[in-house]
């Protein structure tokens, strides 16, 4: 499978550290660097424009610092890309800081001198960089909606699926028992809720029970004598009395 080089961006107000990182990246297969600048306003601006894939940060620039210049993207809705903060020693635990409160972005911790041990470095970002886009590929479709959810299972496994495949979700009664996610092709032994799950589906999910979640569009017969709902797996299941009436209402519409 092959990538198109990662697009980067360097901020860092140090020359020195800043000519080296780009002469470092530059030198590889992996990497596209658009561009640099030393400071917070410079670093918006070459965000804004460019939208990099990924973005060398040094935590102290000209006019004020890491937090300050991510929080103003985030607070104009400027999409801000995968981070990774370099930084001195005496400045790790402000990394640190910088990781947990934008731990949705900030991917990796780079000390300076970065270029001792520069090859481990690489490959660690490189490694993460490429996880993320590919998650980001397999999780949507062509007009960029997501398809694909993620389900947690046991022995720490994720299995990434269709919805669309996806029959029902179960647990034991009285919530006994292990939660199982049935598909077209399998059955998932899932460590997640029944609440984690279906924060999670489409809105074509729908819980008949305490105990079960199921497809919508699987709906194959409703038995209201025996307040049973059948799927077209074959897999039957007794609807809660607080949810018939919501059943109901949903297949008038």
């Amino acid at each position: 499978m092959s990538f198109q080089k990662l697009r980067a961006l360097v901020i860092e107000d140090e020359a020195p550290a800043r000519e080296e990182l780009k002469k470092a990246l530059s030198e590889t297969s992996d990497f596209e660097v658009m561009g640099s600048a030393d400071s917070v306003d410079d670093g918006y601006d070459l965000i804004e424009k460019n939208q990099p894939d990924v973005l060398f940060l040094d935590i102290e620039i000209i006019g004020g610092n890491a937090f300050q210049l991510l929080s103003q993207l985030k607070r104009m809705n400027i999409p801000i890309p995968p981070v990774v903060i370099t930084t001195g020693w005496r400045d790790f635990d402000y990394a640190k800081r910088l990781h947990n409160e934008f731990k949705d972005h900030v991917i990796y911790i780079l000390n300076k001198p970065f270029w001792e041990e520069w090859t481990v470095h690489y490959e660690e970002i490189t490694e993460i960089l490429f996880a993320h886009r590919q998650m980001e590929r397999l999780s949507k479709t062509e007009n960029g909606l997501k398809k694909l959810i993620t389900i947690s299972g046991i022995n720490r496994q994720s299995f990434l699926i269709d919805p669309k495949v996806i029959f029902h979700i179960r647990t034991g009664e009285k919530g006994s028992g292990k939660i199982q996610v049935v598909c077209d092709h399998k059955t998932i032994d899932c460590s997640m809720s029944l609440n984690e799950i279906l924060a999670i589906l489409p809105e074509y999910f729908i819980q008949i029970s305490r105990f079960a979640i199921i497809n919508y569009h699987q709906i194959s017969m409703i038995n209201n004598s025996d307040h049973e709902v059948y799927l077209s797996n074959g897999d039957s299941f007794i609807i809660g009395e607080k949810f018939l009436d919501q059943l109901n209402d949903l297949l008038q519409q």
